[in-house]
């Protein structure tokens, strides 16, 4: 059993920027670290999952800074889907300070545009709970 709230890291898998990035956009995500259950490795990182951007604004009239909010959606394994959620409970979205950490947003901002480099860490945790079904290998 996956349980609601565990804890999933997560890394982007490509640049965003409030440039280019739409609300609503899907944004490829994947599993930063195993995920272990009673010490067996339940999903592998590497894994792929989804996200969404959820606010995404330009640079606006006087020197305004773009914004971007995203918020990681599901990962599937095999045919089982894990929904995941953010760790900002109260929107269930994540600002780019949540997802990149507080020190690195003044040095994201070019030109004020918000920037969420590749490879960026992001917190989700499970939404509801899920039961997982491991395959064993070499017999064990």
């Amino acid at each position: 059993m996956l349980t609601e709230g565990t804890t999933i890291m997560l890394h982007t898998g490509q640049r965003l920027s409030s440039k280019y990035a739409a609300t609503g956009d899907m944004v490829a995500l994947a599993v930063a670290e195993d995920v272990k259950i009673d010490g067996l490795v339940a999903i592998p990182a590497g894994t792929l999952a989804v996200g969404q951007i959820t606010e995404a604004s330009g640079t606006g009239g006087l020197g305004a800074a773009g914004r971007l909010m995203l918020r990681p959606l599901y990962l599937q394994l095999g045919e089982t889907i894990v929904r995941l959620d953010g760790q900002s409970r109260r929107n269930g979205t994540l600002p780019v300070a949540t997802a990149v950490g507080m020190v690195a947003v003044s040095g994201l901002f070019s030109g004020r545009t918000a920037e969420i480099p590749s490879g960026s860490p992001l917190e989700s945790a499970v939404r509801r709970t899920v039961t997982l079904h491991v395959r064993l290998r070499d017999g064990c």
